[in-house]
């Protein structure tokens, strides 16, 4: 139960310190470019959520033989994008329009 502990802590840590150098090297390669710091952020954000889905895929076919899981993977992401996006979209939405209303 310790290991499970410890390996959990070491794979937090390791996601803590690569977001932060992501961030950091997002910036510079923003600034170093030209391009802005937004769209560095959408292409290197998609970019790396993608790449479980992308590794789920293609080892369930290269290694397991098992091509269902790639499409499964893919049908999800999707519905759940479709889930969760409008859902945001809402939110944002009304918290804009409460502010406005609270400036006016």
């Amino acid at each position: 139960m310790t290991l499970l502990w410890m390996t959990l802590l070491l794979c937090t840590s390791v996601i803590v310190y690569a977001g932060t150098r992501l961030s950091k090297y997002g910036d510079m390669i923003a600034e170093k470019t030209g391009l802005g710091g937004t769209w560095i952020g959408v292409v290197l954000l998609a970019s790396v959520t993608s790449l479980p889905e992308l590794v789920t895929g293609i080892s369930s076919v290269t290694y397991a033989w098992v091509p269902d899981i790639a499409v499964g993977n893919v049908i999800g992401a999707c519905v759940s994008n479709l889930h969760r996006v409008p859902k945001f979209c809402r939110l944002g939405c009304l918290r804009y329009v409460k502010n406005k209303g609270q400036e006016g």
